[in-house]
């Protein structure tokens, strides 16, 4: 719900990703942007981190066993490992 601000159409979103420890949750979208929200995220207007790198769509986001954040890119066929702190 959350992660759908009020200028997102709903296929602008490509992937989401929910942390093993619950407390967050990562997408990625058409804008080339991997965004970070807190879980559960259930307003249009809930606060949230970005990572930008991608020139492109971003196709995936996934977390790794760890505190890891890899990320797939469409066009520029980049993976970016992102890592987060104080989760």
């Amino acid at each position: 719900q959350g992660i759908f601000g009020s200028n997102i159409d709903l296929s602008d979103i490509n992937s989401v990703d929910r942390h093993h420890n619950f407390k967050v949750i990562a997408t990625a979208d058409d804008f080339g942007l991997v965004k970070v929200f807190r879980y559960p995220c259930i307003e249009t207007t809930s606060e949230f981190i970005v990572g930008k790198g991608h020139s492109s769509h971003v196709t995936n986001v996934r977390w790794t066993s760890g505190d890891q954040l890899v990320s797939v890119g469409g066009n520029d066929k980049c993976l970016f490992v992102w890592k987060m702190l104080n989760m």
